[in-house]
């Protein structure tokens, strides 16, 4: 029997928010049992700019009936898939391979080379769905599945080259007479340029005192950093 597609059966895919925590943990708890994450690690990845978070809702009810995570940093060419759950009840409808392909989108838009999973190896079709969607069983992670001895399949999925192009980030940093400026770019795309400038504590001496513009640079440095470091979503 071919595989329905989410959206013929009024299944929505979009990114999760913070305010649907309370819809996922009921999936994730009837799914995972005495595996299930705690509500605040799950609130953590949701809300954290290294996810990117999706949920499967019903159209008409605004029901979350599944769910799944990818941890891919801009800074890195690794991914992770860290969670898929679809509840019971709207099992066989495609949201499962739905859920995957947003997550493999939004991979291939950071620009990763290679996705990783685990899963159990009791579960031939969450491990078909994977396989078809192009990742290869690469080791076996002997009773990792607690309590219940259980082996975990690791699965890796390659990006053809022609789709990674993967370009150099710099970080600049200048602390030259009144201003603190932190400038971050991808090969010839300006991702961030934060400037803290200390021009109102060397006012009142007609011009910038070196002492005074050390300390400044010193104190401004880290928040200048920090915030460009946000801005361009990097760590």
């Amino acid at each position: 029997m071919n595989e329905i597609p989410a959206q013929a059966v009024g299944i929505t895919v979009r990114r999760a928010l913070e305010s649907d925590l309370d819809g996922i943990m009921l999936i994730e708890r009837a799914v995972f049992e005495h595996e299930a994450w705690p509500d605040e690690a799950m609130r953590r990845d949701i809300t954290s700019p290294h996810c990117f978070y999706v949920v499967g809702e019903i159209e008409a009810t605004g029901q979350i009936v599944g769910y799944a995570g990818l941890q891919c940093p801009a800074s890195s060419d690794d991914g992770d898939i860290q969670t898929i759950a679809v509840s019971e009840a709207a099992r066989g409808k495609g949201i499962g391979k739905a859920l995957m392909l947003d997550l493999l989108k939004e991979a291939r838009r950071l620009h990763a080379a290679e996705l990783f999973l685990e899963v159990r190896a009791d579960n031939p079709a969450a491990q078909k769905l994977y396989l078809n969607l192009g990742f290869e069983h690469i080791d076996t992670r002997k009773r990792y599945y607690q309590p219940d001895d259980v082996d975990a399949w690791v699965m890796r999925l390659q990006f053809a080259k022609t789709s990674v192009g993967r370009e150099p980030i710099v970080l600049g940093i200048e602390t030259s007479c009144d201003e603190t400026g932190v400038g971050i770019v991808r090969g010839n795309t300006l991702l961030a340029n934060i400037i803290s400038s200390s021009m109102d504590e060397h006012a009142r001496f007609g011009g910038v005192v070196p002492e005074i513009a050390a300390r400044a640079h010193l104190e401004a440095i880290k928040p200048t950093l920090d915030q460009a470091l946000a801005k361009a979503n990097l760590s």
